[in-house]
């Protein structure tokens, strides 16, 4: 123990000389420093050398962090923008859907659409958003508040696409309704009653009067006058038939078919297509009648219906 002691006093007890030397001729500084202090001295060196390193470094990794965290801030207020441009654009779609509803008297069938005219962030969406700038939401809340939009979104894509089939069958069916008179001229006998003109029987008096009724409307004019389709069609027979004379029936689609009687000539044949204004006939006196003209019908679903209650112009138009 004694040796060892005397051993560091030995080492401890040394002094070190530093000689500082200039370039000039000024004289040189010297200095004595016993190896006990210069130890310490150069400890402390090394200690404070560390610790600024460290200082340094921390330093620069705070300041990485906070460009991080603003960075992230600034992405989370573009998504936060966009999310909230989004739902404007979900409402105004929405009360447009809502409006077209209206408009073609067409009612949700699905439970959780049915409100689809009220709606845009609740105030727990709000609040979240807010949290969003404030402090650190987690990954799995911004993924719930984006899915739940995209659910929405979805939700009233699919409400808005039964909105356009609707429309869009509406339009097809307006297509195929007969609009029109197939042949200008006079109308002699309008849909309805009318006094009885064949049938010499006395059954159906009205007021003492022969009535019957007429399930189309006759339209007078010259024999040879073009007799037009009022719809695009199929035609589905032509021929003879009965007190209908020489007969053209054009299936229209969506349960209307019209019928073009007493004709002269027939144009077409069963199994052509036509287009509305398609020349079909020749107005003619075949089958029960007193004088040229055609005999025009309208059925839906096989019964037959006033042509003003298709096209409310019907009357008025030559």
């Amino acid at each position: 123990m004694s040796k060892k002691k005397g051993l560091l006093q030995k080492v401890f007890g040394k002094v070190i000389t530093i000689m500082v030397v200039p370039h000039n001729e000024n004289r040189m500084f010297q200095f004595r420093i016993p190896v006990l202090i210069a130890v310490c001295l150069f400890g402390a060196f090394i200690t404070l050398v560390t610790y600024s390193i460290l200082i340094v470094q921390d330093n620069i990794d705070y300041k990485k962090s906070k460009a991080s965290v603003l960075e992230t801030k600034e992405k989370v207020a573009i998504i936060n923008e966009e999310y909230n441009r989004i739902q404007l654009r979900v409402q105004k779609f929405r009360e447009e859907e809502k409006k077209l509803r209206e408009m073609v008297g067409l009612k949700n069938k699905k439970a959780l659409v049915e409100n689809s005219g009220v709606g845009g962030p609740t105030k727990s969406d709000q609040n979240l958003l807010d949290s969003i700038l404030s402090s650190d939401v987690g990954k799995e809340d911004i993924k719930k508040s984006l899915r739940d939009l995209q659910t929405e979104i979805e939700e009233q894509m699919e409400s808005f696409d039964e909105v356009k089939k609707y429309v869009s069958t509406l339009t097809s069916i307006w297509a195929a309704s007969p609009k029109g008179m197939p042949v200008a001229g006079y109308v002699s006998s309008k849909y309805g009653f009318r006094k009885s003109v064949f049938d010499s029987t006395n059954d159906n008096l009205y007021d003492g009067e022969k009535k019957e009724r007429h399930a189309g409307v006759d339209i007078a004019n010259r024999v040879g006058t073009i007799i037009r389709v009022t719809a695009p069609g199929k035609v589905v027979f032509t021929g003879k038939l009965g007190g209908y004379g020489l007969l053209v029936i054009v299936d229209h689609g969506y349960g209307f078919s019209t019928r073009y009687g007493h004709c002269s000539k027939i144009t077409v044949k069963k199994g052509d297509k036509v287009k509305s204004g398609d020349a079909v006939a020749l107005i003619g006196m075949t089958g029960n009648t007193t004088g040229p003209h055609v005999h025009y019908e309208i059925r839906r679903y096989g019964n037959t219906v006033d042509p003003a209650s298709v096209d409310r112009d019907f009357y008025t138009r030559r």
